[in-house]
């Protein structure tokens, strides 16, 4: 049976024991299979210790829910996935202006100088259509242009398990 993250939430108390069982990152860690407490829970995650009656410990991120699931007893946190751009996007990126005919010449003149009036042109440009998360140097509404793959990072999309822990109740 699947739970929501606010389920989650209100199971990890303090005094909650949590065992890293996997994971990406995870594979030859030295807290593998080692029951960790929760010490101190907040909103955006909980610390957990090895040590029940301490005060401190390595924090644990709980990102959006769409990135976390949880059944009961097996919490699995997320990477952020990658999508295909959208027409919209595509769109958009086609049309900045440093690929526009007209400014070929500037585009020259930039290669030889600094390159900041096409980039601060395409930056403006991208803003005015709320996309400015196509430049890859930044994140908006959860998105951001790989230029890699040529994929949006959107963490509204499961892509890879992080983490993997067992609650013990």
């Amino acid at each position: 049976m699947t739970k929501t993250l606010a389920d989650l939430k209100r199971d990890l108390h303090t005094g909650a024991c949590l065992t890293l069982i996997g994971g990406l990152d995870n594979r030859n860690s030295a807290m593998l299979n080692v029951p960790r407490y929760v010490v101190r829970a907040q909103g955006n995650g909980v610390y957990l210790n090895a040590d029940a009656n301490a005060t401190k410990g390595s924090f644990l991120e709980l990102p959006k829910a769409a990135l976390v699931t949880y059944d009961g007893e097996i919490v699995r946190v997320y990477r952020a996935g990658t999508r295909e751009l959208t027409k919209a996007e595509q769109n958009i990126l086609d049309t900045m202006p440093s690929k526009r005919p007209e400014y070929a010449e500037q585009c020259s003149v930039d290669l030889m100088t600094d390159g900041s009036q096409m980039y601060y042109m395409d930056k403006r440009y991208l803003a005015e259509h709320d996309m400015e998360y196509l430049s890859g140097s930044s994140e908006l509404h959860g998105f951001r242009y790989d230029f890699n793959s040529k994929k949006i990072i959107d963490s509204h999309v499961k892509g890879e398990v992080s983490l993997e822990y067992k609650l013990v109740k």
